[in-house]
């Protein structure tokens, strides 16, 4: 179980029929704490690209996914 001060976020339990298998469930609180995360990244979102064109924001997501899948190890 994931949990936070005082509110478990989450619970897991094992499928019936494969044992390796997890499932995981968000709890009420959980789910509302997501919702809220959400919220914030799409008005983050919205203020990070407010006067991009269409293609401009496409570049930017384009770059930031390059640099979040980026190989770091030096050769």
């Amino acid at each position: 179980m994931l949990k936070m001060p005082g509110t478990p976020l989450s619970s897991a339990s094992r499928t019936l029929f494969h044992g390796r298998i997890h499932h995981i469930e968000l709890s009420a609180s959980g789910q509302a704490l997501l919702r809220r995360c959400r919220n914030r990244v799409h008005a983050i979102e919205s203020e990070l690209t407010a006067g991009l064109s269409a293609p401009e924001e496409r570049a930017v997501r384009r770059w930031l996914v390059g640099v979040a899948t980026a190989d770091t190890a030096e050769t």
